[in-house]
């Protein structure tokens, strides 16, 4: 193979496919290989061609991390999450987005693109790892009640925030959607480059507790209303719409309400919904519940962890589940970004890995090369940043 022109030798069209099915590290650095091939991992045709590829689909074996080593902090991409060897792609040092960093432990990636948020930050940065692009967003401005609730020294819960990125099913558009508790919703669309007010967001007794937890899937963003509502936008109608979330964790294990709270948080798991069910402190030693959704409201509680061995996977979401029943669990919240498997027919708990192995932040991310100049294509291209 010593010499061999790979686009000399091969038609674009053939060559375009065989780099299509690399790893996504490799293909990273096959850019700096030559002139050509970075024009050719560029091109519209390889965009087309990695996502027609079905192993770069659902698959949740690539994860966006931050790691901290001997006082060097980074972020990567990883690939092969569950092995205990995964291939790790550093994307850049820290200091180069000093100012945000991914909204974890409750969010992940929509088609390639990562929400960033800095800490008290008023700007949102939507960024494409694999690309290098990021794109910065000021925050909405709050509606006029949310002043008149903080000078009237509310708790803070009425003021509660609630964010998410999505595309929508049938038109494709990238939105990003910001609710203020159940007092106001504004919507951005990529490429308008201004945020527009969206529908009211749905009333509950008490307040909104979506936070910075969202799912999106097939078009429409996920938060929990409160333990007994889902809350769902559809991003195509632009509708917010309330369903019947899984029955209350206190029933299910039989504490009552008043004496522990539960935190619910939504996800995304098989190409389905999900809720998981664990207490709010890892003081408290309560089972954990994975419930999925078969239908809108109709809810299949896929396995209980028990609280003598769920030990320090609290504050985990599950990630993917494997056909001789093991699901993969992630815990995903600062300096405790370790991996677990939790086989749900003996109910045996296995980490992966080595401790030196271990994440300060980690989210699954589904690796795609849309530049964000074609998203932004009716905006001045110098809103976007590279890294």
């Amino acid at each position: 193979m010593n010499g061999f022109n790979l686009f000399g030798e091969l038609p674009l069209e053939i060559a375009i496919d065989i780099l299509s099915r690399l790893p996504i590290g490799t293909i990273v650095w096959s850019k700096l290989v030559s002139k050509a091939w970075r024009d050719a991992i560029k091109s519209h045709e390889f965009v087309e061609a990695h996502l027609s590829k079905r192993e770069h689909k659902h698959e949740h074996d690539t994860f966006f991390v931050k790691t901290s080593f001997g006082g060097s902090e980074a972020y990567k991409l990883l690939e092969g999450y569950g092995s205990s060897t995964p291939t790790t792609t550093t994307i850049c040092r820290t200091d180069t987005l000093a100012e945000y960093k991914p909204l974890l432990p409750y969010s992940s990636s929509v088609m390639g693109l990562m929400l960033l948020l800095g800490h008290r930050s008023d700007v949102f940065s939507i960024c494409n790892p694999v690309t290098r692009e990021y794109v910065r967003v000021p925050l909405p401005p709050p509606p006029n009640i949310i002043d008149h609730l903080f000078h009237m020294h509310l708790p803070k819960f009425h003021r509660c925030i609630s964010y998410g990125i999505g595309v929508s099913k049938k038109s494709k558009q990238y939105k990003l959607v910001y609710i203020f508790g159940c007092h106001g919703c504004h919507v951005y669309t990529l490429g308008t480059g201004q945020w527009r007010v969206g529908p009211s967001p749905p009333i509950t007794e008490g307040y909104f507790t979506g936070g910075g937890n969202w799912a999106s899937l097939d078009g429409k963003l996920y938060w929990v209303k409160d333990m007994e509502n889902i809350c769902s936008f559809d991003l195509e109608s632009e509708v917010f719409t309330s369903f019947s979330a899984p029955c209350c964790p206190n029933t299910v294990v039989g504490i009552p309400v008043e004496k522990v709270y539960f935190l619910r948080r939504v996800c995304v798991l098989e190409e389905g919904l999900c809720v998981c069910d664990t207490a709010n402190s890892s003081t408290y030693g309560l089972d954990m519940l994975i419930w999925i959704m078969r239908k809108e409201g109709v809810w299949r509680l896929l396995c209980r962890i028990h609280k003598k061995i769920r030990g320090n996977m609290h504050m985990t979401l599950p990630i993917k589940v494997l056909g001789k029943g093991k699901t993969i669990l992630m815990a995903s919240i600062e300096g405790c970004g370790k991996r677990y498997w939790y086989d749900t027919n003996n109910g045996s708990t296995t980490q992966i890995g080595s401790l030196n192995q271990q994440y300060t932040y980690a989210c699954p991310f589904s690796p795609t090369f849309v530049s964000l100049k074609t998203l932004f294509q009716h905006q001045d291209k110098d809103i976007i940043h590279s890294f």
